[in-house]
């Protein structure tokens, strides 16, 4: 899956760098914490973070994308207004990893985050499936 901070050139600009990079690293920190040893999260480029979560379903991707997505917003208790992100989710078969090349994933992925972002951000989005983060 895909995650993207939302509005974050406005928390850049409103609260600064120092603090932009400072909620770059808390989510890392949030999203290790919240997974497996065996998942993935790296940085993705500027705010976008890459999460593989191996075995682990939508409704499982989506539960975990709720704690990181409540532990961030609560590390910062409103320090910065609006903190919030995006994120594109498909669930995929060994033979579909294994036909799939990483930039059709990757595609897949990002799509359906620009979903969430144009319903509204701050949303989980996978095929058949957009929901509120906090909701």
């Amino acid at each position: 899956g895909i995650v993207d901070m939302d509005d974050f050139k406005n928390i850049n600009d409103t609260y600064g760098h120092l603090m932009g990079d400072r909620v770059l690293e808390s989510f890392t920190r949030i999203a290790r914490d919240s997974v497996r040893r065996q998942d993935i999260v790296g940085r993705f480029g500027g705010e976008e973070f890459m999460l593989v979560l191996p075995g682990v379903d939508i409704q499982g991707a989506e539960t975990i994308l709720r704690r990181i997505h409540k532990a961030l917003r609560q590390e910062f208790d409103g320090a910065v207004a609006g903190l919030a992100f995006s994120a594109g989710f498909t669930e995929l078969s060994r033979e579909q990893v294994g036909s799939l090349t990483k930039e059709a994933i990757i595609g897949q992925v990002d799509a359906l985050m620009y979903e969430a972002k144009r319903a509204g951000k701050q949303r989980f989005a996978a095929p058949g499936r957009m929901a509120l983060l906090d909701g």
